[in-house]
């Protein structure tokens, strides 16, 4: 990220300018939508998951000043397709993806009060693992059923 030194600081100006430079020239080619949605992208990758809080905080105030759906769209994206496959017994169901709702449910808490966008932006995840959840649930009493 521009801004963002060696050791993962990231100085804030630094950022913000990059940010109202390249959205200005994106809103000149009318390409705003896919700018945010590409920098939404980027900040999800701004600090690393082992962070606490995560995201960090100026990671949340870059959030908070583009607030688009389209950076919500983006980020949420970006942190999904990070965690990759998860591979699972036949009959497991949806553990793992309720672990990882749990864990960005208390992420949002965190921030709910001081970035509530960051806020919406993680519990929407938390939710589409919920979804996730009760399709392996599904699935898993299917195949229980076809294995009978």
């Amino acid at each position: 990220l521009p801004g963002q030194d060696d050791k993962g600081e990231i100085d804030l100006q630094v950022l913000f300018r990059w940010i109202s430079e390249v959205r200005r020239i994106a809103r000149d080619y009318g390409l705003i939508q896919i700018c945010d949605d590409t920098i939404g992208r980027w900040l999800s990758r701004g600090s690393k998951q082992e962070d606490s809080p995560w995201p960090k905080r100026p990671i949340c105030e870059a959030l908070e000043y583009i607030a688009s759906e389209e950076v919500h769209s983006g980020f949420r994206t970006d942190v999904r397709d990070a965690h990759g496959f998860i591979s699972r017994f036949s009959y497991e169901g949806g553990g793992p993806e309720r672990d990882l709702a749990a864990k960005y449910r208390e992420r949002a808490e965190v921030w709910t009060t001081e970035f509530p966008f960051v806020s919406k932006i993680l519990r929407s995840i938390a939710d589409s693992y919920d979804k996730d959840a009760e399709r392996e649930d599904q699935d898993a009493r299917l195949r229980q059923l076809r294995d009978l």
